[in-house]
């Protein structure tokens, strides 16, 4: 599916490249798979970290000023020491905020975390005591929520993000790249709902005979089962992103 071109690497932060914390502020890129990815900078066409994070947490985490860094699911890059957002757009963003807003008022429980990114929004309950109740609670608050209809609702791995409907998503980030770099080949690599956007992408380009391609999820015991669905293959957890990482540098290294 990637045929000999060296392929574009696109991948996920959190649960990808980082573990998962209870506060996502404690998040770090993954030492083994940092230092392969330092390697595999020096001979792929292009490396890209895809978060839902913003650009300016992303550039907190990941050391690298070769890596093109995309937040908010693509609704803002970092590239080549620029700064580009999609604030241009005709989308009111102001509706994320306001949602945020009206969860917090509604939902007053332990062990959630309100997360504002202007672009989009996160409310993170992995340290919560009962997921049930939470999801219950927030599922509750969301069928009287403001403006819901202008919104993109989605749950992942204990966490529930927030965005507009502008199809400002990890797909778009990966047609963006296409654009911009031509590759002949792709590899994706996400872990959570939000990365099937771009792991579909990926799919629709390379059934479109545009490029060869991979896409990879990484499976835990909370993974989306769309998710692997849409995937070519899958790696387990962080180790296995790790051997994918290798693997790619055993491939396409010049000096193997």
């Amino acid at each position: 599916m990637i045929g000999c071109h060296k392929p574009a690497l696109i991948v996920d932060f959190d649960g990808t490249l980082s573990e998962l914390k209870p506060d996502p502020s404690d998040a770090a890129i993954d030492p083994v798979c940092l230092t392969l990815l330092r390697k595999l900078d020096t001979f792929l066409p292009l490396i890209a970290v895809v978060s839902g994070r913003s650009v300016t947490d992303l550039k907190t985490k990941i050391q690298l000023k070769s890596v093109e860094l995309y937040g908010n699911h693509g609704a803002e890059k970092f590239i080549s020491g620029k700064y580009i957002s999609q604030s241009n757009t005709e989308v009111d963003f102001s509706h994320i905020s306001e949602l945020l807003t009206f969860l917090k008022s509604e939902v007053c429980l332990p062990g959630l975390f309100f997360e504002d990114k202007t672009f989009s929004a996160s409310v993170h309950y992995r340290i919560s005591e009962d997921h049930d109740l939470v999801r219950k609670k927030l599922t509750e608050a969301l069928r009287l929520a403001p403006n819901i209809d202008n919104l993109e609702i989605f749950w992942g791995r204990e966490i529930l993000e927030i965005r507009p409907t502008a199809q400002l998503n990890k797909g778009y980030a990966i047609q963006d790249i296409y654009e911009r770099h031509q590759p002949k080949s792709m590899v994706f690599v996400g872990d959570d709902t939000t990365d099937i956007d771009g792991l579909a992408h990926l799919t629709k380009l390379r059934n479109s005979g545009l490029i060869m391609g991979l896409a990879v999820a990484v499976k835990s015991s909370s993974v989306n089962q769309n998710l692997l669905r849409m995937a070519d293959t899958y790696v387990e957890d962080i180790d296995g992103v790790r051997n994918l990482l290798n693997w790619m540098l055993k491939n396409w290294s010049p000096d193997i």
